[in-house]
């Protein structure tokens, strides 16, 4: 009786997951938690069906079901250790490319701070004597760049999720965002959008591409410009390109190039594979039904501009992580301080990343 109901509770758990899932926008954070946990219930339903408990006895009998389990719950587990050892090696990989500048420290530094942090956080922990206000400070601190750090795991997941479009729509618009010039001509990342673009294009023979990006205080013409002569050097027909030269970060990308669009479907966004996720949620906000695609990026650069994401990211959300910040510590309701330093970077909620 006992196993009945356990068959039928794990299979009522696999099945509510599953209809969340397919309800859940997959521009979300919600959509990457809702498919591990999917796919973490699935397997363990599985390991109940094939009655793995009872071949535990038996050496050598383990099935692939319990396998599999056990490899997924380890790797979400080992997630956030294996992000922090690519934070560090990626970083190191960068600045050896491109030298020692500010935004190329972000992913190394922060991969350093959660190994020392957490290291005296376990001292703090196994400590006799009681902690000081300072090591209270610092525990609370480490907390929530351990939380930040389980973000950052869903979000990459989430990201992966939107980099595959399964079934192919027929587009009637691509929105190419812009991401800067280098003397007036395209740069080597705005190139690989636009590039990923085409490609998209010709998929969709009916579709008509719109270049989006202003004029930056440093450029000579809007990026739109560039983009479109690019893109006509490379076989595109000039009455297929439509310009939206009037913005200056992604979501007046996303706005502008929409007030363009005589419909609000079957349109894609292209942009750096990094970048895609935000673009995304980004357009949700705005009621804009769509798929993305991303442009290839070289890995080491892709984590730094990743971890950057990730903040734009938070910004986007700040409101939520604060509450989940508050709800970790409740003395923290009365501090003002952090609503009034998250809105010091409120100017970067919409920023475009390069």
């Amino acid at each position: 009786m006992l196993s009945i109901l356990t068959h039928i509770a794990a299979l009522t758990i696999v099945l509510g997951l599953f209809i969340a899932l397919i309800k859940t926008d997959r521009r979300s954070l919600m959509f990457a938690a809702l498919l591990l946990a999917f796919l973490v219930s699935l397997l363990f339903y599985l390991s109940i069906v094939f009655d793995i408990t009872a071949l535990s006895s038996h050496a050598g009998s383990i099935g692939l079901p319990v396998v599999l389990f056990i490899s997924l719950v380890a790797l979400i587990a080992l997630g956030p250790l294996l992000l922090i050892a690519v934070l560090i090696i990626e970083g190191i990989l960068l600045i050896r490319r491109h030298g020692i500048r500010p935004k190329n420290l972000l992913s190394l530094l922060f991969g350093i701070y959660l190994i020392i942090s957490n290291i005296f956080f376990v001292r703090i922990i196994i400590q006799t004597a009681p902690p000081t206000t300072g090591q209270y400070i610092h525990l609370f601190l480490t907390i929530c760049a351990d939380y930040l750090l389980l973000l950052s795991s869903i979000y990459v997941v989430a990201s992966c999720v939107n980099f595959v479009n399964l079934v192919h729509e027929d587009l009637k618009y691509i929105i190419v965002l812009g991401a800067g010039l280098i003397d007036g001509r395209v740069s080597p990342i705005l190139a690989g959008r636009i590039d990923r673009a085409i490609t998209v294009y010709h998929r969709n023979p009916d579709s008509q591409l719109i270049m989006s990006g202003g004029r930056g205080p440093d450029e000579p013409h809007p990026e739109a410009h560039a983009m479109k002569q690019y893109a006509i050097q490379r076989g595109i027909p000039a009455e297929d390109v439509i310009l939206e030269e009037h913005s200056s970060n992604t979501f007046e990308n996303l706005k502008f190039s929409a007030d363009l669009m005589t419909e609000t479907n079957e349109i894609a966004i292209v942009t750096n594979y990094y970048h895609l996720l935000r673009a995304l949620i980004i357009a949700k906000e705005l009621g804009i039904s769509c798929i993305g695609y991303g442009a290839h990026t070289k890995f080491y650069f892709s984590v730094n501009a990743f971890v950057r994401e990730f903040i734009g990211y938070i910004v986007l959300r700040k409101k939520i992580i604060l509450k989940c910040i508050r709800w970790i510590n409740p003395s923290l309701r009365s501090i003002r301080c952090l609503p009034t330093t998250m809105a010091l970077i409120n100017k970067t909620r919409y920023s475009n990343s390069l």
